[in-house]
């Protein structure tokens, strides 16, 4: 067992000791961890000031130790207990001299740095690693980027939205854009950079049926038709269809019904 944050040996600065009296309640691990309790720091073995005391129990000097007894190693600060006292729970009461920075302490923190490293990466090319939730700060743009497993893809942290609608009564007709009174197929929105739709939404102002199809660059062919099935609305958060810098998004309508109203859709998307 590890223990931080680590303190140094507990000396003043004219090379006195300082020792401070601890009270550790611990329970005596099983056989993975051979019965030993590793103590948070390094005990007093009596030159200083009194040994450990650990009611119920009795040191003595022979290893592996009877039931009932306990053994010290001083230099280490663990404590070696009987394999029948497994699971008991002890208060150990020592003068404490501070911490022993074993190599399990540096290869813990080697290996957390090592980690967070492979986490987070800060350059201007993509990271060859493609393990989900691995983050990629981009120096060319600016931009956080995590990999995303589910779409095999850099994405970016944040999203945005695009919205299209139309108030009123609505059938085969192209939706506003940003719900304003420009219709998609004369504008649109263009995309600044590459970029996936990852989510939509839909909403009616009654229960209605009708298809949202999203096209690109005045195309009548669809990239993503998305339903509304005799409800009030519908969403998708497993959407992965990909846009380029430059490609203009717009938004058409359709339903076999004619009394669908203010039917509106929003597209959530990060830069890729």
């Amino acid at each position: 067992m590890i223990h931080f944050p680590l303190q140094n040996i507990r000396k003043t600065i004219d090379d006195k000791w300082n020792q401070l009296y601890y009270s550790e309640t611990r329970t005596i691990p099983g056989s993975a961890d051979n019965y030993i309790i590793e103590l948070i720091e390094v005990p007093d073995d009596g030159s200083i000031n009194q040994k450990p005391v650990i009611n119920g129990f009795t040191e003595t000097n022979v290893y592996p130790p009877p039931s009932g007894y306990y053994y010290i190693n001083y230099n280490k600060g663990h404590i070696g207990f009987n394999e029948n006292d497994a699971g008991s729970t002890v208060n150990i009461n020592y003068y404490a001299k501070g911490s022993l920075v074993e190599a399990d302490d540096i290869n813990f923190l080697y290996d957390k740095l090592t980690a967070l490293e492979q986490l987070y990466t800060i350059s201007d090319t993509q990271p060859s690693a493609t393990v989900g939730g691995y983050q990629w700060y981009n120096t060319n743009n600016n931009i956080l980027y995590c990999y995303d497993s589910t779409r095999t893809k850099w994405l970016s942290i944040e999203k945005h939205t695009i919205v299209y609608g139309k108030k009123g009564i609505t059938n085969n007709q192209y939706l506003y854009y940003y719900g304003g009174n420009i219709p998609s197929n004369l504008s649109g929105y263009r995309i600044p950079r590459d970029c996936c739709i990852t989510s939509m939404s839909a909403q009616f102002s009654d229960l209605g049926t009708g298809t949202f199809y999203i096209r690109k660059n005045h195309d009548a062919s669809n990239v993503i038709s998305f339903d509304v099935l005799n409800d009030y609305g519908n969403s998708d958060n497993s959407i992965n269809i990909d846009f380029n810098e430059g490609d203009i998004i717009q938004c058409y309508f359709d339903s076999s019904f004619n009394n669908i109203k203010d039917p509106m859709v929003i597209l959530e998307f990060a830069w890729k």
